[in-house]
């Protein structure tokens, strides 16, 4: 019976054994082939003057490009009919845990009051996986409060005003309000913010909101407005 019991145990322990090497293996395999598409990204963003152009040849998904100084952000932003396409799918649309940084859906470009980018935080700091070291003074004391959207073939900047750890809930995930359901939103997330940034904000200005997970159940959120 002891050997028959044994027996079990050990085809339990080489069934897991092999179970988590394929996890690991898998694991590489994925971040080895994104890591190849940022590379391709990379170089074709240094080798052409109309780098968005060639990139929307890649995906024509493709509307937007985010920068963020003191990170691992640096990303062309898609977009397609739904939030789910890119949760599990990579730049080139092949099936991938890693999924990509994309646009809420119901945007439209940036000419909502709030434009949402999402993207998963991975562990090697791979897509939103290093906003984490946003929320530390070492990058809050050295680093502009800045991010870099590419809008209407240019650069432009907008400036953070508030950066928190919420639950899971899509109360910051609204695109268009009204003038006074706006005035009402950025009190609720600047009075949320775990650092003061001392920008001052009015109804008019336009939104983007950064969104990615923070462990389980748990979102961390970056508000910036455009100047």
């Amino acid at each position: 019976m002891k050997k028959k019991i044994r027996k079990v145990f050990l085809i339990i322990f080489i069934a897991l054994f092999l179970f988590s090497g394929y996890k690991v293996f898998m694991y590489f395999k994925e971040y080895t082939k994104v890591k190849k598409e940022i590379n391709n990204i990379n170089t074709i963003i240094n080798k052409s003057d109309n780098f968005m152009d060639s990139l929307k040849s890649m995906n024509n998904d493709v509307v937007s490009y985010i920068k963020i100084e003191g990170t691992n952000v640096d990303y062309p932003i898609v977009q397609t009919k739904d939030n789910d396409f890119y949760l599990k799918h990579t730049f080139d649309k092949s099936y991938s845990e890693y999924g990509w940084i994309f646009m809420d859906y119901r945007n439209e470009l940036f000419n909502n009051q709030n434009t949402i980018i999402y993207g998963h935080a991975m562990k090697n700091k791979t897509m939103f996986g290093s906003i984490k070291d946003m929320f530390k003074s070492s990058w809050l004391d050295n680093y502009k409060h800045e991010i870099k959207i590419y809008e209407n073939n240019s650069f432009v900047t907008y400036k953070i005003i508030s950066i928190y750890e919420t639950e899971a809930v899509n109360d910051y995930l609204r695109t268009n309000f009204t003038n006074e359901e706006y005035k009402e939103f950025i009190n609720k997330i600047l009075k949320r913010s775990y650092y003061d940034f001392k920008t001052s904000v009015n109804d008019n200005d336009k939104m983007i909101t950064l969104s990615t997970c923070s462990g389980q159940n748990k979102r961390l959120v970056v508000h910036a407005i455009r100047v």
